[in-house]
């Protein structure tokens, strides 16, 4: 379907992708026997959190105390925090936001001070805070060890002495297979959590994946997925063009600073891909080298964002010269390195329907909400 409907530079999500993503995870979340809480922080958005719901998922997960409470104002009935909160009065506005709305919220620690903080607010707020203790399974951004690491007992004695938190379960993030290279180094890093956790716990019970729904070049690079999967793009506007590149209306405010790693094979460390727009929907496996071919055995080009300012994406030309490349006025679909902070760089994604209707738009509601 076509989004020549869409004003440049916009991030594009194709609806029938999103869909199957969404039921594909509910469906292997289902075939083993836990539940989903899928991180909320990624699409920001109301309609996308209740279409995770519907196809089964307990509640959503956020980032943040902020982005909690809209959450929770929302309507949305169930919330885990996964966030280290060590000032009392953001936890105290959750608290009231979480008792006022009738929701049930679970929070995450890791620390002492964020223990006592979680049950001080919770007693002055009258309200008894599920909380889950943070794991480190290799990642070492937060959470305890479970081994050789005394504040795993001391944080359990701190929550099974205080009145107003209720010890749940733990929780962990493997943060580290982004940098994966390779299907099998994501297996290896996904079988060390899981052995971490049930050192603690005898089973798992949930998951919360989060950048599954739209998915981007991170996982297509670790060779656990396909850019068929991939529901999130950017469509941009070629705007200038010279000798050593074409410039798309694009830049840090759409794209954000992240870079794909590699080691200086094609598509590393540049800040996206750029198809033709009309193009896009054929790629099935992202091109090893600016030329590619299409399903129909035609051969045409890839291209890499090599640099962005703040309102222009600098896109190198092909070997072959500016002759080849896309022209001014042309448009071309960026397949992005990481969707989560695209998202939080726009106001509203437009949607590629399934049935071509247009125009459609997702809002979002979290957007910019880091406190």
């Amino acid at each position: 379907m076509s989004t020549s409907w869409v004003d440049t530079p916009a991030v594009v999500v194709d609806e029938a992708r999103l869909q199957r993503n969404i039921d594909l995870m509910q469906e292997r979340a289902s075939k083993h026997n836990v539940n989903l809480r899928p991180h909320a922080k990624t699409h920001k958005s109301i309609d996308i959190a209740k279409m995770v719901l519907a196809a089964g998922a307990v509640g959503v997960t956020v980032s943040k105390p902020l982005e909690a409470r809209k959450f929770i104002e929302a309507g949305f009935r169930d919330i885990t925090l996964a966030y280290p909160v060590v000032v009392e009065e953001k936890l105290n506005l959750t608290i009231r936001a979480a008792k006022e709305y009738g929701t049930t919220f679970n929070l995450t620690v890791e620390s002492v001070v964020g223990v006592k903080v979680a049950a001080s607010s919770a007693a002055k707020n009258d309200y008894v805070l599920n909380v889950l203790i943070h794991v480190d399974v290799g990642y070492h951004r937060v959470g305890v060890e479970v081994e050789n690491d005394p504040r795993l007992a001391e944080l359990v004695a701190l929550i099974q002495g205080s009145p107003s938190l209720k010890l749940i379960g733990i929780l962990s993030h493997a943060g580290h297979s982004y940098g994966a290279k390779s299907r099998e180094q994501c297996e290896e890093i996904g079988e060390v959590e899981r052995q971490i956790m049930l050192r603690v716990k005898a089973t798992i019970e949930k998951l919360r994946p989060g950048n599954y729904v739209f998915q981007d070049r991170t996982p297509v690079r670790a060779g656990v997925s396909t850019v068929q999967n991939v529901s999130l793009t950017v469509v941009a506007t070629v705007v200038s063009t010279n000798a050593h590149y074409f410039i798309i209306d694009a830049g840090s405010k759409v794209l954000s600073a992240d870079t794909a790693r590699g080691s200086g094979d094609f598509g590393s460390n540049c800040y996206g891909l750029v198809f033709r727009e009309h193009e896009f929907d054929e790629v099935t496996t992202e091109p090893t080298d600016f030329e590619w071919t299409l399903p129909s055995g035609d051969r045409t080009l890839c291209f890499e964002v090599k640099k962005l300012s703040e309102e222009h994406g600098w896109v190198a030309h092909a070997p072959a010269g500016p002759a080849t490349s896309p022209q001014v006025g042309d448009r071309v679909t960026i397949l992005v390195n990481h969707s989560c902070p695209v998202v939080n760089l726009c106001n509203r994604l437009s949607v590629k329907t399934k049935d071509g209707s247009f125009p459609k738009y997702i809002d979002l509601i979290s957007r910019g909400c880091c406190q």
